[in-house]
């Protein structure tokens, strides 16, 4: 930044050439103002220095830029995780707050605002969804200026987990009606605050996951139990369904059928939207498996003595993130291929859970 001219006053012949060399140094100063903290090209990890916890800066949120904003780096996530290089960056969440790695584990960046494990980075990887204080609502931090914006105000929902549509203008979330109900799936529609019901059973309905082609959204439930509870099973709603909501919902499918034996949870979908990875039952843990929803064929790739749980595959298709237990309270974040080779640890001890991914082409 330059140096300014001090506050005495200059003699009068100085007068013009000092407003002048103001006026140089106010375009500097704006042209250069001050961003949030950002790593350096030698990759050290930099913590954003935003206040927390954060609160919304608004209840309405502003309309999703459709293009990138204009600049010499677009989309190269050029927030407080810093200008990182083409790529692809595996993301997970503890205490400590959002963090962003290389594919060896290396830790680039972090923001200690999103504590969230159940937070989900919007496609274009510039926005990050997740549940504020005693998750009675979302909020979205747009991760380039690390405002916050509460996205569903005076719901009266408790939701769970969101996922992105893949135009990152909605987002789809579980909600829970303390006057009884359950679980339903609901979608918000974040330019206008719209909240519309998807899902009507008696049964909870959780853990949505949204397709890359838009045509699907698959979610875990006990539906086919009626209003008892019981093992979930992995469900597809059909977004391309223009009948009344109501109907839509009971045309939803059943994928899986792991019941009595265990049950299906969390998923991910594969970048051309005909496999799910999913958390499925093996003797008294959790593996990964992947599903073919044509074919409703599966097969393990992450099988141990250990939980598989919370896969997330790449918007690559080339890896897949997913956390290991080596005991209740503590686990390790891994990488995997979809075909079950290549896996290796990217962080133990910190108790980080996988979150998504952030591809900067």
């Amino acid at each position: 930044m330059p140096t300014c001219l001090n506050s005495s006053e200059p003699p009068a012949h100085l007068a013009l050439s000092r407003v002048t060399a103001l006026l140089v140094c106010a375009l500097l100063t704006i042209s250069g103002c001050a961003r949030p903290a950002a790593l350096e090209s030698t990759g050290t990890p930099v913590t954003a220095s935003a206040p927390n916890p954060v609160t919304p800066s608004s209840t309405v949120p502003p309309p999703k830029p459709s293009t990138p904003a204009p600049g010499p780096t677009p989309n190269r996530a050029s927030w407080a995780l810093g200008r990182l290089a083409t790529g692809l960056y595996p993301v997970s969440v503890n205490d400590g707050g959002l963090r962003v790695r290389d594919l060896e584990g290396d830790l680039l960046g972090e923001v200690p605002q999103i504590i969230d494990p159940g937070a989900a980075i919007s496609v274009d990887g510039r926005f990050v969804a997740f549940r504020g204080a005693g998750e009675a609502s979302l909020m979205v931090m747009d991760l380039d200026t690390l405002a916050v914006t509460e996205v569903a105000p005076d719901s009266g929902l408790f939701f769970g987990p969101p996922t992105w549509s893949p135009d990152d203008k909605f987002l789809v979330a579980s909600g829970e009606d303390p006057s009884g109900d359950r679980g339903s799936l609901y979608r918000i529609q974040l330019d206008t605050g719209t909240i519309t019901r998807l899902t009507f059973w008696p049964s909870a309905e959780v853990a949505p996951a949204w397709s890359p082609d838009g045509r699907w959204i698959a979610f875990a439930s006990d539906h086919y139990l009626g209003d008892q509870d019981g093992p979930n099973e992995l469900y597809l709603y059909d977004t391309s369904c223009t009948d009344a909501v109501t109907e839509c919902a009971e045309r939803s499918r059943r994928l899986t059928h792991e019941a009595p034996s265990g049950q299906a949870l969390q998923s991910s979908w594969s970048a051309d939207s005909r496999q799910l990875v999913y958390e499925c039952p093996s003797s008294e843990e959790f593996d990964l498996c992947v599903l073919d929803i044509r074919t409703g064929s599966r097969r393990h790739i992450a099988e141990s003595s250990q939980d598989e749980t919370t896969p997330i595959w790449s918007p690559d298709g080339q890896w897949m993130l997913f956390n290991r237990y080596s005991d209740p309270f503590d686990r390790s974040l891994m990488l995997i291929r979809p075909d079950g080779t290549g896996e290796h640890e990217l962080a133990t001890g910190d108790d980080e859970a996988s979150t998504g991914w952030i591809l900067l082409r």
